[in-house]
């Protein structure tokens, strides 16, 4: 790590010490474009009341305004410490390019603030987690999308939660890419590798990845959006436009 490197986490870390000095949480973050800091913050959770209020997140909130654009390509974000689920999830929304952190997340629920659990959550079945899940009104839900103007025909690839094989076929029959009880036929006569008509999972899914850390339902997001910027190397779907995702 060179002198400006040093230099940018150097300030973050700066960030999390006054912002446990005022009565916040020990977590600070800047994001880095052409060696110059765009936008800088710290933990504002108990300052605003708002649990989504990570330094993460608002830098990222604070970068997406600063450069009017809410895709952050091209930046690098300097942390006090590793990102948890959410803040990580933002990271690759926005497309920053590089993370350089400081404390792990064994040092961070050391003193209390563990996300371990999420973790562990994401490895879980959609309809198993802690917090009770149930879809309803999916008929109604699916305006929305209509109104979008995207349909299934136009999405070139699905990345799809698959704890179970039987979980892919019911979310490809839900999501409107073949009819109820069509997903079965659908799969054995289509090619759903990453060459294929629809590529589905080109990661291998949890059964090839492996559910382990980030390896669940967070493997799907990170795979998707490497094959939307291009970096899925020799998996790489061509002429990739649309990517359908859940996880």
């Amino acid at each position: 790590m060179n002198n400006k490197s040093n230099f940018f986490m150097l300030r973050a870390i700066e960030l999390s010490i006054n912002s446990v000095k005022n009565n916040g949480g020990p977590f600070g973050c800047v994001i880095v474009k052409d060696n110059k800091i765009i936008a800088e913050g710290f933990n504002e959770v108990t300052k605003t009341n708002d649990p989504t209020a990570h330094a993460e997140i608002v830098t990222i909130r604070k970068a997406c305004k600063n450069t009017n654009n809410f895709n952050l390509s091209g930046t690098e974000m300097y942390t006090s410490c590793e990102p948890c689920p959410m803040c990580l999830s933002a990271i690759y929304w926005s497309h920053i390019d590089n993370i350089y952190f400081g404390n792990t997340r064994k040092d961070a629920a050391s003193i209390g603030f563990d996300d371990n659990y999420i973790y562990e959550e994401l490895k879980k079945d959609l309809f198993k987690r802690t917090i009770p899940m149930k879809q309803i009104n999916q008929n109604e839900a699916k305006k929305a999308f209509e109104m979008a103007g995207l349909a299934p025909k136009d999405i070139n690839m699905v990345s799809l939660y698959d704890c179970y094989t039987i979980t892919v076929l019911i979310s490809l029959e839900d999501a409107g890419f073949v009819g109820k009880g069509e997903a079965g036929a659908f799969v054995e006569s289509t090619d759903i590798t990453y060459k294929g008509s629809l590529p589905i999972n080109t990661h291998g899914g949890q059964l090839s990845y492996g559910q382990p850390q980030v390896g669940g339902g967070m493997s799907h997001v990170t795979e998707s959006v490497r094959q939307m910027q291009g970096l899925a190397g020799d998996r790489q779907v061509k002429n990739l436009d649309y990517c359908f995702v859940n996880g």
